[in-house]
């Protein structure tokens, strides 16, 4: 991520993606003038595409697969200085109450819709 010149680095990513957690956490620790940005991942439940539920079935509604898994992980990947990515950790946090958010590759309950909508807005308040 040297190429992005920023404070504040959000990546919105998924567990079933090219890259592993561990790859992007540390393309996302350089900062664009080689400096080491602090970094942080929210993760949390999300149910897949449609796609994995009905593409099981040929044109003609004939069986041919089956399901396989129907959620994955989504990931906010937070990059930039120390206080500003604990501010943006605190307020994911207090946005999403109820909701268990932690830093690191655990997966979190919680839809998320609701969760990107409040993080959103409370990014807003903390940068």
């Amino acid at each position: 991520m040297r190429s992005v010149d920023c404070d504040l680095l959000v990546l919105s990513y998924n567990n079933e993606s090219w890259l592993g957690l561990d790859e992007l956490e540390d393309m996302c620790s350089v900062g664009h003038d080689g400096s080491t940005r602090s970094v942080a991942t929210l993760a949390f439940d999300s149910a897949r595409y449609v796609g994995a539920r009905i593409g099981i079935f040929d044109p003609s509604g004939r069986k041919v697969g089956r399901v396989g898994h129907l959620s994955n992980q989504e990931l906010l990947v937070i990059a930039g200085e120390e206080a500003t990515v604990r501010r943006v950790v605190a307020a994911a946090e207090s946005a999403t109450a109820g909701t268990r958010l932690t830093t690191g590759s655990a997966a979190t309950g919680g839809a998320p819709d609701q969760v990107a909508a409040a993080f959103a807005d409370r990014l807003q308040q903390a940068t």
